[in-house]
């Protein structure tokens, strides 16, 4: 079994300023999540959950991303709009409290499939996801944009995986899209105290979109520092 060193894994996280992990679903899916947490597939499908990604090399883990939703999740709107959709931000903590595997990019990248998990746990792994060059497919390289935070994966679709399922108590708040979710979500949901509603659209564009223009960027890292979790 590969050690895990907690307080390096804090440091980085610390160091960073990683301040939110955040999860991407349908609001139809809150109630499940509020009751049973975050699962992985196999357990959130056995309680009627929809799932979103593909978890095939990773079924015992549930999918989180480091500040801003995977770049695939504009992919999902896209597919369906007549789909609600929100993104639940988390603490940070999950990164050396859970069991995690950092992916610096999607999980599902051909140069990842077949490694064992412990190449990706760690302080390293953690680390090797803001690195300037990240090997991608077909000998392509990720270039870390000179614009990126320290908080944001140079990869806009790097992945945290949890394995296990995520208690409710490490979440923090929903972001929605449009104001008349918030209606939705609270037919549904009685969420406790700590768990704010708040509009977040700059969620459901890509990072790498919000990141493009001097003019968005700024509204973006404005935001990012005064409203995010």
């Amino acid at each position: 079994m590969t050690f895990i060193d907690k307080k390096k894994i804090k440091t980085i996280a610390e160091k960073r300023t990683i301040k939110s992990l955040v999860h991407f679903t349908r609001i139809d899916n809150l109630p499940t999540i509020f009751d049973k947490g975050l699962c992985p597939q196999p357990e959130a499908e056995k309680v009627g959950a929809i799932i979103n990604d593909n978890t095939n090399e990773n079924p015992d883990s549930v999918c989180l991303s480091i500040t801003h939703s995977s770049g695939m999740s504009k992919a999902m709107q896209e597919k369906d709009y007549s789909v609600s959709w929100c993104v639940i931000a988390l603490a940070p903590d999950i990164l050396w409290e859970h069991e995690c595997r950092f992916y610096p990019a999607n999980a599902v990248r051909r140069n990842f499939r077949g490694k064992p998990p412990s190449d990706f746990q760690g302080d390293s792994a953690l680390e090797a996801m803001f690195k300037n060059t990240i090997a991608g497919e077909k000998n392509l390289i990720d270039t870390r944009n000179k614009n990126l935070l320290s908080y944001m994966p140079t990869n806009q679709q790097a992945e945290v995986r949890v394995v296990g399922a995520i208690n409710p108590q490490h979440f923090r708040g929903i972001y929605i899209k449009d104001a008349e979710d918030e209606d939705k979500i609270r037919s549904m949901i009685n969420p406790p105290n700590q768990i704010e509603i708040n509009q977040g659209s700059f969620l459901f564009n890509t990072r790498d979109y919000c990141m493009q223009y001097k003019g968005k960027r700024e509204d973006y890292i404005k935001w990012l520092n005064g409203r995010y979790f």
